[in-house]
């Protein structure tokens, strides 16, 4: 006992002394965290890449798998996860091809009427100006009396430093394009050999682990697994619902920028509660700078078409995967942008949901226990009463 009651004094003096240091040392603490995050940064990226490419790839191999028997060369296991990560790349290349094929014409485009549009409503907005009979006087007299020659030395002088500053970003720009390459080769091989990473992890679990803490690690494995994949798959479907269906109804009702306000909507919508309200922001900006007297018919039509899909579409497609409160998401979505970007704004929001259903769990579990205690007390009790 007296052992036993040493080593909790010393687990305590150490957790005290930690906290202590923690408490500080904090600024440097956190700063230290976060340069180690952006050392492993590209790590982590792979493994959230793998995790996103999985779930194509887990319904590619599912597919060849049923095929494995009416073709011999598929009934090897490896074969069927080489083909599919590779058709997985592959269909994602060609995805991400054809938006951009679509997308940058109709961006050039839709950047040219917005800019006729802009000097259109600017000419309005100076004629209504000019009919309200203000007094530019001093306005006139402040024009007259800026020495343009003074302003253009200044922006002479100040475009070495621009220059020094776009040249200057080149090599930063060229070391995230290989911290991205980084992060696909690390993916590419986590999909490659992920059987036997799970043989590993199931096998370190079974050594130095106790059987308890094995199945719970093996449970929250599981559950994160099904959550992702119900959320990803959920989310493409019906992302290409609500942009298909969107595009319909604003080009029915002429509104202008159908197709990019869909798309945006569409890629949009993998960001719960968040992404939709951006969508619909930018869209109400760029009509108002170009048909400003349809805005209010955006904004009402935007609305009806997403809560007639967010009411009825969603539910059955998607099937409340994610079952997490608004509040948690928006913090999952904060906190993941922040770190990660929309990498981490994909990954947190099911890892947040299976945080919650672990909690949820834990709590149902301690409330079923409290209950049959006092249940039991009650019925030790009542021979004594009587």
């Amino acid at each position: 006992d007296n052992k036993k009651k040493r080593k909790e004094v010393i687990f305590i003096a150490i957790v005290f002394a930690l906290a202590l240091s923690f408490a500080f040392h904090v600024s440097e603490i956190m700063k230290m965290f976060f340069e180690l995050v952006g050392i492993i940064k590209p790590v982590m990226y792979g493994f959230i890449i793998a995790f996103i490419l999985n779930v194509p790839m887990s319904a590619l191999s599912e597919q060849l798998k049923k095929l494995s028997k009416k073709v011999p060369f598929l009934q090897k296991e490896k074969t069927r996860d080489c083909i599919s990560l590779f058709l997985t790349i592959i269909v994602l290349l060609l995805i991400l091809f054809v938006l951009i094929a679509n997308i940058i014409p109709y961006f050039v485009d839709s950047i040219a009427d917005l800019r006729n549009g802009l000097d259109k409503n600017m000419e309005s907005l100076l004629n209504w100006v000019a009919a309200l009979e203000i007094n530019h006087t001093p306005v006139q007299e402040y024009l007259v009396n800026i020495k343009w020659s003074t302003v253009v030395k200044n922006l002479t002088d100040n475009a070495g430093g621009i220059v020094t500053a776009v040249f200057g970003s080149i090599p930063q720009f060229g070391s995230s394009v290989m911290g991205w390459c980084v992060s696909l080769i690390i993916a590419i091989y986590i999909l490659f050999d992920k059987k036997r990473f799970l043989r590993i992890g199931k096998d370190l679990l079974h050594v130095y682990c106790s059987e308890k803490i094995e199945r719970k690690v093996t449970h929250v494995g599981k559950l994160f697994a099904r959550t992702y994949s119900d959320f990803l798959s959920g989310q493409c479907v019906e992302s290409c619902i609500l942009a298909s269906l969107m595009f319909v109804v604003l080009s029915i009702f002429r509104i202008p920028y159908a197709g990019m306000i869909s798309i945006m909507a569409g890629i949009f919508q993998f960001i719960p509660y968040v992404g939709t309200f951006l969508a619909w922001i930018i869209g109400a900006f760029l009509i108002l700078l170009t048909q400003s007297d349809l805005v209010i018919l955006y904004l009402i039509v935007f609305q009806v078409v997403q809560f007639c899909e967010g009411q009825f579409i969603y539910p059955r497609v998607v099937g409340g995967s994610v079952g997490l409160p608004a509040v948690f998401t928006l913090i999952a979505v904060f906190v993941g942008g922040n770190l990660f970007g929309i990498l981490g704004m994909l990954f947190f929001i099911p890892l947040t949901s299976v945080i919650y259903q672990l909690v949820g769990e834990n709590v149902r579990n301690r409330k079923q226990k409290k209950e049959k205690q006092h249940l039991s007390l009650i019925h030790i009790s009542e021979p004594t009463r009587q």
